[in-house]
């Protein structure tokens, strides 16, 4: 090895031992927190969501069902359902799919309460987000938690009049999401997600309001 070849390879060793002990002495990043003030990233967040969310769905822009009225919808018996149906009902919408844990449980309450204020004017409808290919797990699923209410696949046209604007951070849509329809169709009361504050107490005080 000549000596300028020589000199060359240890100012390289001497220039990464240099690097490695800057890296090495350098203090670590600050959490997110210490940079950002709690209020600083819930702005981020809500930001965030803002920038994924697309822009409101008919029934929520319009705070109405009109919209989707006279759109025509498929139960999975076959049969054929439009809201324009139930005119002069209180209606609970219930958006929900099977495979959806929190839908799964809240689905014979809801049950529950078509059963008891059915003969006062409450209507409960499902709208599925299962593909029609599920079928078989859909009827299955409506037996085991005893649905005695409508269900009936959502199309991209309903589901999205319902929940586009809703979209989380993950740039999805939370479900379950329930609507409660005012005899006139106005949208009275919209609970998004498996809140807890979201009660089934909550929903039957403003459905009896809505009833009397």
């Amino acid at each position: 090895m000549s000596r300028a070849m020589f000199t060359k390879k240890i100012c390289l060793l001497l220039l990464a031992a240099a690097v490695l002990s800057a890296c090495s002495s350098a203090p670590p990043p600050k959490a997110v927190s210490e940079v950002m003030s709690p209020e600083a990233m819930a702005k981020t967040v809500s930001a965030n969501r803002k920038a994924q969310s697309k822009s409101p769905g008919a029934v929520i822009r319009d705070n109405s069902i009109q919209a989707v009225n006279d759109l025509e919808m498929t139960q999975p018996d076959g049969k054929k359902f439009k809201f324009a149906s139930l005119k002069g009902k209180v209606i609970l919408v219930d958006v929900w799919a099977t495979w959806c844990g929190p839908c799964r449980e809240q689905t014979p309450k809801l049950a529950a309460m078509q059963q008891k204020y059915r003969d006062k004017g409450l209507a409960v409808v499902g709208l599925s987000l299962d593909e029609k290919s599920d079928e078989a797990e859909v009827l299955k699923f409506m037996k085991e938690a005893g649905v005695n209410y409508t269900i009936t696949y959502a199309p991209d046209r309903v589901s999205g009049a319902f929940l586009d604007g809703t979209e989380d951070e993950t740039g999805q849509a939370p479900i379950p999401q329930l609507f409660v329809i005012g005899k006139d169709g106005r949208v009275v009361e919209h609970l998004i997600g498996n809140d807890p504050r979201h009660s089934i107490a909550r929903l039957e005080e403003v459905i009896t309001a809505q009833l009397n």
